[in-house]
């Protein structure tokens, strides 16, 4: 059997696509009945049966109950279809994988926070976290941290939504610390890896916690620049803050110019210098 799309929750499934050349009564009588079974009980099937005929496919539908699965995390099913009256050796003749992801979440109005504590991993084992960025997010802090004086030999993962790994903070006994802002930080769910380091000799445990800032600048981008002859320019913005306590801030930025191309020849030599002047108004800082 062969699944042939799986588009939001309706599965579809069709004959096998061969039969011998020239044989269409092998193709007109192919007939079967496919009994349904899910290794899951929250993952629910809409049938419990599926009937091939001909080249004619079939389709069923798959849900979730979400009474089930209260806990954030990682959650894998499989649907398999057995022929009836077949005993086949006892395998399938198809299976259909089901992953949901439930993620850890974090009002940016409200607490702005998820604490995940008093955790515990053996040697070389990980834990997998999914963190979903709240909308008006302008920054993430992510802190893994030991318990007190409890043994702790750790390193941590951090994953964007497009699975690219911005971050990894190597085999510490110390707290590990990821910072975000900005363009960085992809809306989306984000993967937290916490790792028990493999040559460690004892188990690891840990708290993890992620805060989430909102930090507003208008205007994001100044195109234009007003200013009298003879003046310095001036640049003018604001920041706004959702957060009802004093923040410490870095903020950085660019100033875009004009850029001249030449395209200089010369033979004889293996150096070229040029001197540039810059106006004497100009103040740089280093």
């Amino acid at each position: 059997m062969n699944c042939i799309r799986k588009d939001c929750n309706r599965v579809c499934v069709k004959s096998p696509g061969k039969f011998n050349e020239g044989k269409n009564k092998e193709k007109s009588e192919f007939y079967r009945i496919l009994s349904l079974k899910s290794d899951a009980d929250w993952l629910k099937i809409d049938k419990s049966k599926i009937y091939l005929k001909s080249d004619v496919g079939a389709g069923f539908n798959i849900s979730y109950d979400k009474s089930k699965m209260t806990q954030e995390g990682m959650y894998s099913a499989r649907v398999f279809g057995y022929t009836e009256n077949e005993e086949n050796g006892g395998f399938a003749d198809f299976d259909f994988q089901v992953t949901v992801i439930i993620p850890h979440k974090a009002s940016i109005n409200q607490d702005s926070k998820i604490t995940i504590k008093d955790k515990k991993l053996n040697i070389g084992d990980i834990h997998r976290y999914f963190i979903e960025i709240p909308m008006n997010a302008s920054a993430m802090n992510v802190s893994l941290e030991p318990i007190g004086s409890q043994t702790y030999d750790m390193a941590l993962n951090a994953f964007d939504p497009s699975a690219n790994r911005p971050f990894f903070g190597g085999r510490s006994n110390k707290s590990i610390n990821y910072k975000v802002a900005g363009e960085d930080l992809v809306q989306g769910i984000w993967e937290l890896i916490p790792y028990a380091f493999y040559q460690s000799s004892v188990q690891s445990n840990y708290n993890l916690n992620v805060k989430f800032y909102n930090v507003l600048i208008e205007p994001t981008t100044i195109n234009t620049i007003d200013y009298a002859v003879g003046e310095k320019p001036q640049l003018n913005f604001r920041l706004f803050s959702s957060e009802n306590t004093a923040l410490k801030l870095n903020l950085t930025g660019t100033i875009q110019g004009y850029s001249q191309k030449n395209t200089i020849t010369q033979s004889g030599k293996v150096s070229y210098k040029k001197k540039i002047k810059i106006a004497d108004d100009i103040i740089i800082k280093k």
